[in-house]
């Protein structure tokens, strides 16, 4: 498991948010692993993968992990898309990887895709994140 650094940044936030949210991860040991960012983003077979900077490790970590392990960490995705809006994705179920995060919800399993949003949601997506940190 990891968890990541989130910070908050919607305008329809109800209730403060935590500055750690986890995004999960599997490994062998299924250790918590505190991302620091996300930096990339590729497409294989039709799903998202990302590969992500963890604190307190200084070596890039060359593994590409399934977008959806990294859905209890709306913000970060956010922030990456905001930052990089050119990238592929976002994932198609990040809006409600959001409000599960912002509604406290514990069980993501049922919101595990990795398909991106299309062009037309995309654009949307891309607009609104941009208006709000205006």
């Amino acid at each position: 498991m990891a968890r990541s650094q989130a910070a908050a940044t919607s305008t329809a936030e109800t209730r403060p948010q935590s500055t750690k949210a986890r995004a999960t991860t599997k490994d062998e040991q299924h250790k918590e692993w505190e991302v620091k960012e996300i930096l990339e983003v590729k497409k294989k077979w039709k799903s998202l993968y990302v590969r992500a900077s963890w604190v307190g490790y200084r070596e890039e970590d060359p593994e590409w992990y399934p977008i959806s392990d990294f859905k209890t960490s709306p913000y970060l995705l956010k922030k990456f898309y905001r930052e990089n809006p050119k990238a592929l994705g976002p994932p198609a179920q990040l809006p409600a990887w959001e409000e599960a995060f912002e509604a406290g919800e514990e069980d993501y399993e049922h919101l595990n895709s990795n398909k991106s949003m299309d062009p037309v949601s995309k654009s949307r997506y891309l607009k609104q994140i941009s208006s709000v940190a205006e």
